[in-house]
């Protein structure tokens, strides 16, 4: 006999499904290598894989990945195709010819630094172990690393199910968002996700640090529940700086937990080990306390001056919106170009910038107004919080930084507007989102809430089919790959 919990339970695991299939045929649909430095991140994977740690001076590209750039990488992300030539570069030479200019290439690439090649592990242990997974498959080359790719997906279900639990535990008498929040979460159109990238496991870090936060709120006492959310928090931190957000949306959550010395010293501590156990290993291995200061001094970026910071044209009204907006497209949508050209859809993006600045009002509203179904305060809090210090994360970024020679962010925008880097906190948008959709809609009647969640995810849907349909098509991809 099947229950309503068990139906609930399969509708979850259903969204998880479609995520993950969603996801890995976006990331198949895609040729390599994605022009946001995926051939820098696939090159620290492989140094993963064979055991290699950031180490000082163990920075340069192996020559497996650079083979497989120089003659497998799509010039399609940046510039269409010219003449009737559809082939990359190892199918147009001959064997000599192919030798030959792979032996040049090496010799050019062999001292070349990696960027990418002394950042933080937690993503780089997972996509080596999903790698040495497809080589036991007997999967090499192309083939495996659109394997790999696939973890994005695997990630986005995680999130799914993360996200309901989480939302479920917070507002256990809110069912439209126990479902709505991973129903956005499936269809969730960041292309980070479709990508070689260690911005991929942010999605599903704050749901699943959340969730572990509200069941120590909620009682749960024992050593192990402590001992994981203390881990969690830290393994976040540690994959990315940007995820301070997540911290401190679960600080807030876990204020009355912290009131209690033994709950206190086991998070401290749980907390602490990992993250000095690591910086600590990278200070030693390295000679730097993050990966930051190894990546700015190879782009050649320098901290701004304070006549710099004040001249910045983020200080002008048009700026600053300006950003705000490009910021919020690029945290639904990501920032890939196909043919040169941004894969969005304007209106679109300005839908979604409008709604959720209403929706996010009418949520705050409610919580103002000490409304009986308004957001918990601990949650009202953490959230905002969480927004506000993300935003400001991102303008520092932007402002505190003199970008040099480099084309992304440059002397000539000085912006950093990927908001991959806050996809941490989209559970955290998603709850505001719907929260004030189904206030401003339920007058309507009990239906009008789902029907309008129902056309948003249509939207985005048709959006990202209508985008992805010239890629799926194009003939440098897994679909088109030799077997």
């Amino acid at each position: 006999m099947t229950t309503e919990g068990d139906r609930y339970r399969w509708l979850v695991v259903g969204l998880a499904l479609f995520a993950f299939v969603r996801v890995g045929l976006c990331a198949a649909s895609f040729p390599f290598f994605g022009h946001l430095d995926e051939v820098a991140h696939v090159d620290t994977v492989f140094k993963y894989a064979r055991g290699q740690w950031p180490e000082k001076g163990q920075d340069r590209f192996d020559d497996e990945t650079v083979e497989l750039f120089v003659l497998q990488n799509s010039p399609l992300f940046l510039q269409p195709i010219e003449g009737d030539d559809t082939r990359l570069l190892v199918d147009r030479l001959t064997p000599e010819q192919r030798e030959i200019h792979l032996a040049s290439q090496l010799e050019q690439f062999r001292g070349f630094p990696n960027h990418e090649s002394l950042e933080t592990a937690p993503y780089y242990v997972c996509a080596s172990a999903w790698l040495h997974v497809a080589r036991a498959l007997g999967l090499e080359g192309l083939h495996a690393l659109y394997f790999v790719r696939t973890l994005g997906g695997l990630v986005l279900a995680c999130a799914v199910i993360a996200g309901y639990l989480f939302v479920r535990r917070l507002l256990p008498d809110r069912p439209f968002l126990w479902f709505g929040v991973p129903m956005l979460l499936a269809v969730y159109p960041q292309d980070a996700l479709y990508f070689i990238n260690n911005d991929v496991p942010l999605v599903a870090l704050f749901p699943i640090c959340a969730w572990l936060a509200l069941r120590l709120r909620d009682g749960e006492s024992s050593v192990p529940a402590h001992v994981m959310t203390g881990a969690a928090l830290a393994i976040a931190l540690i994959a990315k700086a940007t995820d301070i957000t997540i911290c401190l949306a679960c600080f807030v959550t876990l204020l009355p937990v912290l009131r209690s010395r033994r709950s206190f010293l086991l998070l401290a501590v749980s907390f602490l080990v990992p993250m000095v156990a690591w910086h600590g290993y990278y200070l030693v291995a390295t000679g730097h306390l993050t990966p930051s200061t190894h990546k700015t001094d190879l782009l050649g970026v320098t901290v701004n001056t304070w006549a710099g910071i004040a001249a910045h044209p983020m200080w002008s009204p048009s700026g600053l919106a300006g950003y705000f907006a490009d910021l919020h497209a690029n945290f639904w949508r990501g920032e890939i170009r196909w043919l040169g050209e941004p894969m969005r859809h304007g209106i679109v993006d300005w839908l979604l910038l409008g709604s959720t600045l209403l929706f996010a009002c009418a949520s705050l509203g409610a919580c103002l107004r000490r409304r009986r179904d308004a957001l918990p305060n601990h949650a009202f809090f953490g959230i905002w919080v969480a927004v506000a210090v993300g935003f400001a994360m991102m303008v520092g970024f932007s402002v505190g930084w003199e970008f040099g020679e480099n084309t992304y962010p440059s002397r000539d925008f000085p912006f950093l507007t990927s908001g991959r880097l806050q996809s941490g906190m989209f559970a955290l948008v998603a709850l505001l989102y719907l929260d004030g959709l189904e206030r401003l809609t339920r007058r309507f009647g009990p239906k009008a809430p789902w029907i309008a969640l129902a056309l948003v995810l249509a939207t985005l849907l048709i959006s990202e089919s209508i985008l992805m349909s010239p890629v799926v098509a194009n003939p440098h991809n897994l679909w088109h790959l030799d077997v």
